[in-house]
């Protein structure tokens, strides 16, 4: 069954002091979530002080994500992140430099030689792939040919927006490399003459059942609510993804 948390992204700026993250952590304890992903919690603040947070508050992380250039600047502050919060897998979004062949191997190169140092770690590295990395590439895409050219156990992450936006066959591309999905990102959003923004899943216009059923049979482990930006307050719409998405079948 699929595991339903929260990515931790989405409250960025109620991050910034361990007093104001451990406010955070615990009123989404008080949603009655458990499973999270640790993502931009202030850099100052140690790594040993979070995972104590999340311990006190009833919370563990089962992956850390960060954008690419964060996690290879600070990889030792992330090796040790993920030690002490028990996580074993480090999640890397977008792929570095242009949007061709050339840099897609080149970094595929990079990310096989990184996932092979984890292994002796015990933990695990995924990929999580930005709409601009969705760019054709022969009968795929530039994910599809990373993915073809890393080994087995790297990991991918679909944010499903960033899938849809990008026009992707979400069913198919779960179907496609499922077995290597390791969880799935839900948020939402719509577009109006203000232009586009997010809203709490359920509320947008990604039409949400049919991805969740394709996650299903893909066998995807976690699904994290996510939502960066707010038109009222990020606890509110925190709460309503999570009601929407149990209403979806998904268990906290």
């Amino acid at each position: 069954m699929m595991q339903l948390g929260v990515q931790i992204s989405s409250f960025k700026p109620y991050l910034q002091t361990e007093a104001q993250m451990r406010d955070t952590f615990e009123k989404v304890a008080a949603m009655g979530c458990r499973m999270v992903q640790v993502q931009w919690v202030a850099p100052h603040i140690a790594p040993a002080a979070i995972a104590r947070a999340l311990e006190e508050t009833g919370l563990y992380s089962v992956s850390t994500q960060d954008t690419t250039p964060q996690v290879l600047a600070n990889w030792e502050y992330t090796l040790q992140l993920n030690r002490l919060c028990g996580s074993r897998h480090i999640c890397l979004s977008g792929i570095p430099g242009a949007d061709d062949r050339e840099h897609c191997l080149a970094f595929a190169d990079q990310l096989s030689r990184m996932a092979e140092g984890l292994r002796r770690e015990g933990m695990v590295l995924s990929f999580h792939p930005l709409s601009r990395d969705y760019v054709p590439e022969g009968e795929g895409t530039l994910v599809d040919l990373l993915l073809e050219n890393t080994p087995p156990d790297l990991c991918l992450g679909v944010d499903l927006y960033h899938a849809v936006r990008a026009g992707q066959d979400v069913p198919a591309l779960l179907g496609r490399w499922g077995e290597r999905v390791d969880f799935v990102h839900c948020k939402d959003y719509r577009t109006d003459a203000a232009g586009s923004r997010l809203t709490p899943v359920g509320q947008g216009v990604i039409n949400w059942p049919p991805l969740l059923a394709a996650a299903r049979d893909a066998g995807v482990p976690w699904v994290f609510a996510e939502q960066e930006t707010w038109e009222q307050d990020a606890f509110v719409c925190m709460a309503q993804s999570l009601d929407y998405l149990q209403k979806q079948g998904l268990a906290l």
